[in-house]
């Protein structure tokens, strides 16, 4: 019954704020129905497009991308599929596997519906422990809706830097205002502070349709020294689920089938983990090439081109 439900939830990526987010990243919009939107770009002589977990897309959806690529002179669409996508459609349009995401393939998901007592239960021994201690160390955790610039500018430098150790994209700051401008009330900013009030670490929260998914966080190097991460994520479920949604995406986690786009992933895998969430794997991402050359290559290779 959990994952009939998490089928069902229409991903952050075909909201309208993150239509706006691509358009000030130099994206354009098409648009095949509501939550069915494809975004594409010029890369040098190519126009690349992608799709990003639309909700299910029939034979009319799949033939209406045809014609768009031709229009818009596509290159290849890259298509990364929703729970509900039936695969065998796409592989009679023609899409083949492609071992290149671009967003996170396997994820967890909390169930915010669930009693503060049941998530309490769900949590592994060693979160509890960490949690506790956390707290008995002075940890404490602040929340901001529509959080300012200024606080921004606070949390900003753990954000940055955790990136860079985790080899992550780093976004730059306006990236980050951008987000808050276009999510409003929907944006949540969590601190952790020590007991000195230090900022010790944050987390980025972005809400849509009813559901919220973590989208950046950060900590400091003294955080690192304590349990406070622990405390903060805790927190934080306990407050968006008072804000009323029903699912937190924690937005990725360790997938064995993509090796080098997730080697990177086992410690904040195992962390996200302790917290007693639904394992979700997402379909193969795939794609479909307009380009002639890039057709000849893939017939060559007898495979998708990794892009």
């Amino acid at each position: 019954m959990e994952n009939s439900k998490i089928n069902q939830i229409v991903d952050i990526r075909q909201s309208p704020q993150w239509g706006e987010y691509l358009k000030y990243l130099g994206w354009k919009k098409h648009s095949l129905g509501d939550c069915k939107n494809i975004y594409c770009r010029g890369a040098g002589p190519l126009t690349l497009a992608k799709m990003q977990r639309p909700v299910n897309l029939n034979a009319n959806d799949l033939k209406y991308i045809d014609q768009l690529a031709q229009e818009n002179k596509f290159a290849f669409v890259k298509l990364e599929p929703s729970l509900e996508q039936s695969v065998d459609d796409l592989t009679s349009a023609h899409y083949k596997i492609s071992q290149s995401p671009l967003c996170p393939p396997s994820t967890i998901f909390i169930d915010l519906q669930n009693d503060t007592v049941t998530l309490e239960k769900n949590l592994s021994h060693s979160a509890k422990y960490s949690i506790n201690r956390a707290k008995r160390e002075g940890g404490h955790v602040e929340f901001f809706n529509s959080p300012s610039v200024d606080l921004l500018s606070q949390v900003y430098p753990a954000l940055k830097n955790t990136a860079i150790k985790q080899k992550f994209f780093v976004p730059s700051f306006d990236d980050l205002k951008t987000k808050i401008d276009l999510w409003g009330s929907e944006c949540h900013i969590a601190v952790v502070k020590s007991v000195d009030n230090v900022i010790c670490g944050t987390k980025m929260f972005l809400g849509f349709n009813g559901n919220v998914w973590f989208m950046h966080g950060g900590t400091s190097e003294e955080g690192r020294k304590t349990k406070f991460g622990y405390l903060l994520l805790w927190e934080s479920i306990l407050y968006l689920k008072s804000h009323g949604y029903n699912f937190l995406d924690l937005e990725g986690k360790d997938d064995k089938r993509f090796p080098s786009f997730t080697k990177t992933w086992g410690g904040f895998s195992h962390f996200k983990e302790r917290f007693g969430g639904i394992d979700i794997q997402y379909p193969y991402p795939v794609i479909k090439y307009y380009s002639s050359v890039l057709k000849f290559l893939s017939r060559l290779y007898n495979s998708a081109i990794p892009l």
